[in-house]
């Protein structure tokens, strides 16, 4: 992975284009914003042209100045906060801190700078943990997640409703390569979807006993 780092002076690990719920509404509420045009009214109040998706739980900095370049350009960004349409990630159910992904993410479009990809098979730097996408033993040694190579399909991961998840997959895969699907290995697991943190919570509580004792 740090050979894979190396040529980049920074870079956070996430998608080119981010989706409609990156820093929005992860409910209903999104249509809203999709109607009104906020993220596309946000990005040109800013004079950017596209809007990255950082997954942060990954950032590889190299070189001070350009790290510091992008970390100031994303505090200028979050002090506009009022004028972007970024929720508070305080407003979302089970969470109590605040986000600034969405800052970074403008700050590499502002400087130029290529997000790393996020999902990239075998090499993929993290991967989210889903319950029925992934297999692992109860300390996470040894651990397997499900990756559908096609994006739109993969994408149904997150689907709490789990008919409605296998539904879409079952559907989709209907057409040619669209279901096709190999188990890989990633270096970090991301416990990023709030309705799937028990595992990690779990582990964590096993691990603190331990240490304690």
């Amino acid at each position: 992975m740090w050979k894979a780092f190396s040529p980049y002076d920074f870079t956070i690990t996430g998608n080119q284009s981010a989706d409609n719920f990156f820093g929005g509404p992860k409910g209903i509420g999104i249509i809203r914003d999709i109607l009104l045009r906020r993220r596309n009214r946000t990005l040109k109040r800013f004079g950017l042209t596209y809007l990255p998706r950082v997954q942060s739980g990954v950032i590889y900095a190299r070189d001070y100045e350009t790290t510091k370049s992008v970390c100031d350009q994303a505090k200028a960004f979050l002090d506009e906060k009022h004028r972007t349409h970024f929720r508070h990630r305080s407003e979302e159910a089970g969470r109590s801190e605040e986000s600034c992904e969405w800052s970074l993410a403008m700050a590499m479009a502002e400087l130029k700078i290529k997000v790393y990809p996020w999902f990239n098979g075998h090499e993929s730097p993290q991967l989210d943990y889903i319950d029925t996408f992934t297999v692992h033993d109860d300390d996470f040694q040894d651990v397997e997640c499900l990756y559908y190579t096609n994006k739109t399909v993969y994408n149904f991961r997150g689907f709490p409703v789990r008919w409605i998840q296998k539904f879409m997959i079952g559907l989709y895969s209907l057409f040619p390569g669209k279901g096709d699907y190999l188990y890989v290995t990633p270096y970090c697991l991301h416990f990023g979807w709030y309705h799937q943190k028990e595992p990690f919570f779990e582990f964590s509580e096993r691990v603190w006993e331990q240490l304690h004792q």
